[in-house]
């Protein structure tokens, strides 16, 4: 289960780097544009992605904590085997 964790941390991390790719494509909609965007679209634009990302971030977070318990874990079971062993 922890390497299975390990691999989705590492992929919710490579994920929330697009927030950069995002950022570029909102700034060149903006400066493309001939007849350019409306103080309201980019707002929704951008708390849109606000939102977006913070779920992301939020989504990671719960996956790092989880991380966390199971290594706390292991190394709890490793203790008490080798509590168990050398008594």
């Amino acid at each position: 289960m922890m390497m299975k964790n390990i691999l989705k941390l590492e992929q919710q991390m490579l994920d929330i780097w697009k927030v950069v790719d995002d950022i570029d494509l909102v700034y060149r909609s903006i400066s493309d544009r001939p007849d350019g965007m409306t103080e309201d679209e980019i707002q929704n634009i951008l708390l849109g992605m606000s939102r977006l990302y913070s779920l992301k971030f939020e989504e990671m977070h719960n996956t790092f904590e989880e991380l966390c318990e199971e290594n706390r874990k292991l190394k709890d079971n490793e203790g008490t085997q080798y509590d168990k062993i050398h008594l």
